[in-house]
Order: C-alpha cells, then sequence, then structure tokens
C-alpha cells in the first residue's frame, strides 16, 4: 500500500492509531515509506517515545512527530485516565525536540479543556516547540462531551 500511495503521488503518510508506537514494525513500515520518497510522521500520545526509538526515527528521516495533549497536566492525566501521562508524554516531546525532531502539539479543544487554551502557548513556548495544530471536536459514537 506504501508504495502505492508513493506512486500514486501521495506526498506523506501519517502513522496514527491507536497508538502507532505499538506496531513492531513500525520503523521499518516508516523507512519503506521515506525510501519511496515519501514524508513520514507519526501521531502519537507520546508515552512511549523513548531515546533509542527516537533516534532510530531521526536516522530513517522522521519528517514530524505530533504529540497528542488533552490539555495542561491535570486535565490531561483525567482525560487519558493515567495519573502521569501528561509528564510522560512531554519527556517524549522533549526527547524528540532534543534529537532535533520536528516535534508538535496536537490539541482537540472541547468545553472540558478550553479552560487550557492560554496555558497550551504558553507551555509551547516555554519548551520551544514551534508547531500546535488545534482541532475541533466532532461528535460522533458514544462521545458525550
Amino acid at each position: 500500500m506504501i508504495r502505492d500511495l508513493a506512486t500514486f503521488g501521495s506526498p506523506v503518510i501519517l502513522f496514527s492509531g491507536g497508538e502507532p508506537l505499538m506496531h513492531k514494525g513500525l520503523s521499518e513500515l516508516a523507512r519503506y515509506a521515506v525510501d519511496q520518497g515519501m514524508r513520514a510522521v507519526i501521531s502519537t500520545n507520546g508515552t512511549l517515545i523513548t531515546r533509542q526509538n527516537a533516534a532510530a526515527f531521526k536516522e530513517i528521516g522522521l519528517s514530524y512527530v505530533g504529540v497528542s495533549l488533552d490539555g495542561m497536566k491535570v486535565t490531561h492525566d483525567h482525560f487519558r485516565g493515567v495519573e502521569g501521562a501528561f509528564d510522560t508524554a512531554m519527556k517524549g516531546i522533549r526527547t524528540c525536540r532534543d534529537l532535533g525532531i520536528k516535534v508538535g502539539v496536537r490539541f482537540t479543544i472541547n468545553r472540558h479543556n478550553v479552560k487550557d487554551v492560554p496555558a497550551i502557548f504558553d507551555l509551547l513556548e516555554k519548551e520551544n516547540i514551534s508547531r500546535c495544530c488545534f482541532y475541533h471536536l466532532v461528535y460522533s459514537g458514544r462521545d458525550q462531551s
């Protein structure tokens, strides 16, 4: 499929999820996409980014890592249902940034986290994160937001 996308002229492939870092073959898929002339990018929750896999992504030529944040620490951890999820995601962001991988925040605005938007801008500046994509929540399925 990656070869077909490249043949059709698709300039980029986004590996997302679920959580793409759970896929054992992600590095090979990203490398193949880059070898086919595509930009490979990842959308992740950031918690599985290690120095080792980030270094591999850097070597492969991964173009960008987008890390989803649902707000600042209290809000994010509440959304994820995991205490420490925000800190672990931030560690992943810093790891990518420090290795020279373009990294940014992906933030879906809803009524439960809109109050965190100003603090997200402060975080971007403090952490020298050059990109943030804001999305609006599309209500579907069982979502009760």
